[in-house]
């Protein structure tokens, strides 16, 4: 589990997995203080693009966002994963938003993703 200490710009976290695999990654966030920040009246929202500011298009992904007292886990789908675009050439971008209990958003991470193209594939 990674532990990320807030800071008035989102801090920077690249992500890494290979096509068609499940992924999971989990984090805590901390105060300046260093004193861990209870997301329980938060909701969580992640997403992936081709490249940041891109709205015109769908996300190429949405992660599934669990909260649990400190801990923060988002998940994508094998599914989702082997949609995924090529990413030899250019990463994609992502990053991951808190909602606190009045609306008001910020970002927490953002950052690069490589998708590692996947060799084994389900023999039918």
């Amino acid at each position: 589990m990674a532990e990320v200490t807030v800071k008035r710009v989102a801090a920077d976290v690249n992500i890494q997995f290979h096509q068609g695999d499940d992924v999971s990654f989990s984090f805590r966030f901390k105060t300046s203080d260093d004193e861990l920040i209870d997301l329980s009246d938060y909701e969580a929202t992640a997403q992936i693009r081709k490249q940041a500011g891109t709205f015109d298009t769908p996300p190429l992904a949405t992660f599934v966002c669990v909260i649990d007292g400190f801990d923060l886990t988002i998940d994508l789908s094998s599914e989702e994963t082997s949609d995924l675009p090529n990413t030899s050439n250019r990463a994609l971008a992502w990053d991951l938003q808190l909602i606190n209990s009045s609306g008001k958003i910020k970002t927490f991470l953002k950052g690069d993703v490589t998708v590692d193209r996947e060799v084994t594939r389900e023999v039918v």
